[in-house]
């Protein structure tokens, strides 16, 4: 370094000073020769002119690899005088380059890279470069073409020329590239750092090729440098930071340059402790070196602190230290050890490490400690080969992820785990004698007290099971401790276990461990608290054994806490069981299952009947095959359940009795087998069997094949002598002949009916499709099982029958009125002929078939009339409630505030009753002739050739038809009145397209002014509407009146009609 260059240096970058002061000229007069495979210097080519060009650059490493270029076209030129009164090897930037064909041996063996050079250029070039023996590029180190420097090996990564150079100035660049281990590369311009990123690993064994001035791209050279080369160091490893500063020491010195504002002037150190592991005991020896890159070494001081207490550190001076001292049990812990190097100028450079001192803990212990901030905490024991072990760390304060590792005798992690509050480990053998080492950190921010146990796991406790249940008592002394329970089982048997705690014992887990180890049944315990007893408790579901063998049951504590518990172990033994007998059971205890034993063969239909008496909550009934399977479930919570089954194999079947949760109580079950469904076939009038059920709770069964529409009638009856009752049933048959889908009917809503001692069920109802249908009769209830007998009436009848029948409403047969033959016309839309004679009803009669017609045989005739004072159902006779039907050839007498026929349903809004006719039929004494119910529209209903007729009844009619619905016909009418009564309304009609024609209103002969009995004649209200031809009568109102409800423009036609009376509008 030239005088003329100090002043600046000393007032502005002292780092300079100490470079080239009179300390480091013995550091700058070499470089390292470890691993120095190449070093090329221009002034050791001797015998060169100015401008010479240079064949062969020769190798001063000792290494012998030469550079060379044959060809004399692309052969760089001596040039004199470049860099620091040195000359320098200049490439042209065209061809110019010199390969190193001898160097890719050395670099094959080698562990890395680094490329020191002392260079300039301009444009893009590179100054060195690696590649593969395909060209493939490895590493390529020089100048891009757009002002940055270049490093490049996969990915480049780049740095800028400092501004404000000229283009050709030279630099001394340091770059230590990649190893197969360490991917990250660095370069150092000048002592500064320059760039780091991380690259692809140089992978020496795949060097193929070594270039200078170009790389080599493919099949040819490109990228050739424009610019010098004074200098160049290759040595095949990564040197560390004391031989860069060696390296670069030299060569500014040695070129005259200035050192980087950039660089590194603090103390650097050369050889300190890295994270370390002490053991109790052990005494400790550790050496520290640091480097003052002012060369003033012999001022350098060092310090450390945050060190156990049983160790010292001693300062010898010359950047030299030690740590000295035995470890106790007093300095176990996990400390960041902080060692200062300070220089002359006050700067300070720090060495941070960690030193882990273990802390000895016991086996079969607990042990308490605090985690510090971002630091580890290490455990050390010594453990035999073979032993079992259990882990548990339990921090309450720590909400993330919490990790513990154990680390085997020879340095090896074994496993570990993470948690958040609570983390486990084991249990695991330890796979050799030795010491452990168990490390227990935090990856965020964790830190606070903590407990950490360590248990042995110790032989199970042997115990014996018995019906119904052993009771067992254990206690967890140390955290994490499991304890264990053997016990021989057979396969198929029983089991339940209930475990209880009083002490704060933290959550766990229950495992059943069968004869090949495994867990084959877990349960998570400490669930719950039993809000009486306070004890946290939890109940496993019920566990069969899969084989004969010893079982292991386990307790895992997975919480903090330590303490007592009571474990009971439930065997659950089948009570032989003879099919019919009844059981009146009791669950004394909770979590009791009650199981009962039966043989049974393939084929076998299956029912078991239970009524919940007194047993809380649900009391579930299974059915198991000889497998052990599953085959029916049921539950009641009162009252009762049946479970059905087809027996698929002979054997032995079990029938278990569960009550759920802590419940207890008592039950009744009754389990037979069902009988098979006998054939039976409609006749007329009727099929008769004679029935008896002898095992209380068997079902009596009938099968039959119909079609679709047919009716079918069915009526039982039970003697007065007989104690049976329950219900009567029809359904189509589904996947057996126990179940399948009850069929609809009308009349009852649905195709069943109860019966008793002394009474008779009753059900009739169309098939809704072709198939097989299921007749039950069922000889249970809910409170009961009873025998007995009963007669069975069965007649299915084809569709649209005619029947020819008196009403008889006192008769037993009477559904809605009619006979049980009348009924089932009703139902197929069928034809209904009524006999003459006069009737009385007390019921609606009610048709919800299409098509139905009933006939009488005239007015004067049939007479169907309301009984007594009486309304039943309603203020009706008929209720129309199917399209289609017709009303002929009848006298229907009303009581008063009755009506004759109404048309829907006053139990079903959807029905309706368009086309209805009604047709020579005589109504007296109504209240409503004909009405329907508010907002329910019926169409094309027609009125013809009947009497509503007020003239033997004293009193006031209100209106003989209201109706509603588009088309309406009445035609052909007499509304008859005499002196003395009254209609108020004749026809109102509300609805579009309406005809009122040649009808007659009212008294015969004009009575006297004061004895008009016609109030209103016809009011139509609705659009296009025809009132033609009529004779009104005795009006003493408005005679007719029109209302257009939606187009007042529209007209009605209203002609040919004669008004008689007070009143005399229209």
């Amino acid at each position: 370094m030239n005088d003329m260059m100090r002043p600046w240096i000393r007032a502005g970058l002292l780092v300079l000073w100490s470079l080239c002061g009179s300390v480091l000229p013995a550091l700058a007069q070499s470089v390292p020769t470890e691993g120095l495979r190449l070093w090329l210097k221009a002034d050791a080519l001797a015998g060169l002119a100015d401008g010479d060009a240079v064949a062969v650059w020769p190798d001063a490493s000792g290494g012998a690899n030469d550079a060379t270029q044959p060809d004399t076209a692309r052969q760089p030129t001596y040039r004199t005088g470049v860099v620091g009164g040195l000359p320098a090897l200049r490439f042209d930037g065209v061809d110019d380059y010199l390969d190193v064909a001898a160097l890719v041996d050395d670099l094959q063996a080698g562990t890395g890279l680094t490329v020191v050079f002392v260079a300039s250029g301009t444009g893009r070039g590179y100054v060195f470069s690696v590649h593969t023996s395909g060209g493939s590029n490895l590493a390529l180190f020089g100048y891009s073409d757009d002002g940055v420097y270049e490093v490049f090996k996969g990915y480049g990564v780049t740095a800028p020329v400092p501004s404000g150079e000229p283009a050709a100035y030279v630099n001394v660049w340091t770059s230590r590239a990649t190893s197969s281990a360490d991917t990250t590369i660095r370069t150092w311009r000048n002592g500064g750092a320059l760039l780091e990123g991380r690259l692809g690993a140089v992978e020496p064994d795949k060097i193929g090729r070594v270039s200078i001035g170009q790389e080599y791209d493919g099949a040819s050279a490109t990228d050739f440098l424009d610019g010098d080369i004074a200098e160049i160091l290759v040595y095949d490893r990564v040197i560390d930071t004391a031989e860069r500063l060696q390296i670069e020491a030299y060569l500014l010195d040695r070129y005259g340059f200035d050192l980087s504002p950039d660089a590194v002037t603090a103390p650097i150190f050369t050889r300190a402790p890295t994270d370390t592991t002490l053991q109790v005991g052990q005494s400790v020896a550790l050496d520290v070196r640091a480097l003052d890159p002012h060369g003033n070494d012999a001022t350098l001081t060092l310090a450390a602190s945050d060190l156990p207490p049983g160790l010292m550190f001693t300062d010898d001076g010359g950047g030299q230290g030690r740590l000295t001292g035995t470890l106790t049990t007093a300095d176990a812990g996990t400390y960041r050890v902080e060692i200062r190097a300070t220089d002359q100028d006050g700067e300070v450079t720090t060495h941070t490490f960690v030193l882990i001192v273990p802390r000895p803990i016991a086996l079969d212990s607990t042990t308490e400690d605090s985690l510090r901030l971002h630091l580890d905490d290490w455990f050390r024991f010594d453990g035999t080969a073979g032993t079992v072990v259990t882990l548990r760390f339990h921090g309450p304060g720590f909400y993330t992820w919490t990790h513990l590792e154990v680390i085997g005798p020879d340095g090896t992690p074994l496993l570990g785990t993470r948690g958040a509050s609570t983390v486990h480990l084991g249990p695991f053998a330890l796979p050799e004698t030795g010491a452990y080492a168990v490390r227990v950190f935090h990856t965020n921010n964790g830190a606070g007290p903590y407990r950490l146990g360590l248990a042995t796991v110790e032989a199970p406790t042997p115990i014996t099971p018995a019906a119904p249940f052993v009771d067992l008592t254990g206690t967890v002394t140390i955290l994490g401790q499991h304890v264990y329970y053997q016990f021989d089982g057979s396969a198929g048997d029983v089991h339940r276990f209930f475990f209880q705690t009083p002490d704060p014992l933290g959550g766990g887990t229950l495992r059943l461990r069968g004869p090949g180890e495994a867990p084959f049944y877990e349960r998570p315990v400490l669930a719950s608290i039993n809000a009486s007893t306070f004890y946290k408790e939890a109940a496993s579901d019920r566990i069969v054994l899969p084989e004969d063998g010893p079982y292991v049951l386990e307790f895992a504590p997975t919480g903090g806490g330590t303490g007592a518990f009571d474990l009971r172990l439930f065997r659950f033994e089948a009570t032989p069981y003879t099919l019919g007998e009844e059981v009146a059971g009791t669950v004394p205890e909770p979590y009791t299952i009650d199981r009962y034993r039966f043989d049974g063969a393939a084929g076998d239909v299956v029912r078991v009947r239970t009524v919940n008496e007194s047993v809380g909550s649900y009391l579930y009934t299974r059915v198991y095959g000889p497998d052990g399977a599953e085959l029916a479930e049921v539950r009641s919570s009162s009252g009762a359940a049946e479970a059905v089954v087809t027996l698929p194999e002979d054997g032995s079947y079990v029938i278990e009795q569960a009550p759920s949760g802590r419940a207890t109580g008592s039950y009744r079950f009754r389990a037979f087998r069902e009988a098979t469904p006998q054939p039976i076939a409609g006749a007329v009038p009727w099929t008769e069997v004679a029935g008896r059920i002898d095992v209380p709770g068997q079902n009596a069964y009938y099968r039959f094949d119909g079609a679709a529409g047919q009716i079918v009638a069915v009526d039982l009856f039970v003697p007065d002598t007989s104690a049976l009752r329950g219900s009567l049933r029809l359904y189509r048959e589904g996947a057996s002949y126990l179940e399948g889908p009850i069929v609809d009917d009308p009349h009852e809503r649905r195709a069943e009916g109860a019966f008793s001692s002394g009474g008779p069920a009753i059900l009739t109802a169309a098939l809704p499709e072709d198939g097989t249908y299921i007749l039950q009769v069922d000889g249970s209830t809910a409170e009961a099982f009873a025998t007995g007998s009963y007669t069975l009436r069965f007649d299915a009848v084809d569709p649209a029958p005619v029947v020819t029948v008196g009403l008889d409403a006192a008769s037993s047969e009477a559904v809605t009125g009619f006979p049980r033959a009348a009924a089932r016309a009703v139902q197929a839309g069928g034809l209904v002929r009524i006999e003459a004679g006069t009737y009385e009803v007390w019921r609606r009669l009610l048709i919800t078939a299409l098509g139905v017609r009933i006939e009488g045989a005239g007015p004067e005739a049939t007479t169907i009339e309301k009984n007594g004072s009486v309304a039943v159902y309603g203020y009706s006779i008929f209720e129309i409630a199917a399209e289609d039907v017709a009303l002929r050839d009848l006298h229907l007498e009303t009581i008063n505030l009755s009506r004759a026929v109404y048309l829907g349903s006053s139990s079903d809004a959807a029905a309706r009753a368009h086309r209805f006719t009604m047709e020579g039929v005589r109504v007296t004494g109504y209240y409503l002739g004909v009405g329907q119910g508010n907002g329910r529209p019926h169409d094309d209903v027609a009125i013809r050739a009947s009497v509503f007729d007020l003239s033997a009844v004293s009193g006031y009619g209100v209106t003989a038809l209201r109706l509603e619905g588009d088309r309406i016909r009445v035609e052909d009418n007499r509304f008859a009145t005499a002196p003395g009564t009254r209609l108020d309304v004749g026809v109102e009609i509300a609805g579009d397209a309406a005809l009122v024609q040649n009808n007659r209103f009212g008294a015969e002969e004009a009575p006297s002014p004061a004895e008009q009995t016609v109030g209103r004649a016809v009011i139509v209200r609705g659009n296009a509407a025809r009132i033609l031809d009529n004779a009104l009568d005795s009006v003493s109102g408005d005679g007719i009146v029109v209302d257009a409800r939606s187009a007042p423009a529209d007209t009605a036609t209203v002609q040919g009609n004669r008004i008689r009376g007070r009143g005399t509008s229209a």
